[in-house]
């Protein structure tokens, strides 16, 4: 589901993901490296004309993209009680040069860079969201999380208390 279907599925939780998204400037995002084991690299999402973009350099992370689309995107934490926000899916290859093009003068005007050639852009395809905060409208230390799943809609569990 592309990040407009998502924001119209789940519309709040959706802004608050954004939100944290572009004030973090930076995502931590894991893609699947050969062997299977996570491989997590730090990448600015790029929220235009209704998607989500992450752009790679040609590299071993791209690679991982274009072998196997599965992908976690996390929001970098403040500190170790911030609410967390991530999102699993799939990243698909942008191969149009029109919408390429349309990212090189979004980036250049927002962020200050343009991708350089032989570089790898992708679209999130959304499959699930997650916000998990603590003590939030809930006693100290309690947990609370907001899930979006694309087949199931949202869900919302808690407070619970910290497990010992």
């Amino acid at each position: 589901m592309w990040w407009y279907q998502f924001a119209d599925a789940a519309a709040a939780l959706a802004a608050r993901l954004r939100a944290e998204f572009e004030n973090a400037g930076v995502v931590l995002v894991a893609t699947v490296r050969r062997d299977g084991a996570p491989r997590i690299s730090a990448i600015e999402p790029v929220f235009d004309d209704g998607q989500l973009y992450l752009d790679m350099m040609a590299s071993r992370k791209a690679n991982d993209a274009l072998r196997d689309p599965r992908v976690e995107v996390h929001a970098m934490l403040a500190d170790r009680s911030s609410p967390q926000y991530k999102l699993r899916g799939h990243l698909v290859e942008v191969l149009d040069d029109a919408e390429c093009a349309r990212f090189a003068r979004v980036t250049l005007d927002r962020l200050g860079w343009e991708p350089y050639s032989g570089h790898h852009l992708f679209r999130v395809d959304v499959r699930t969201a997650t916000w998990i905060s603590f003590g939030e409208n809930a006693p100290d230390g309690h947990m609370r999380m907001r899930t979006w799943h694309w087949r199931r809609g949202f869900e919302e569990r808690g407070p619970s208390p910290p497990r010992v």
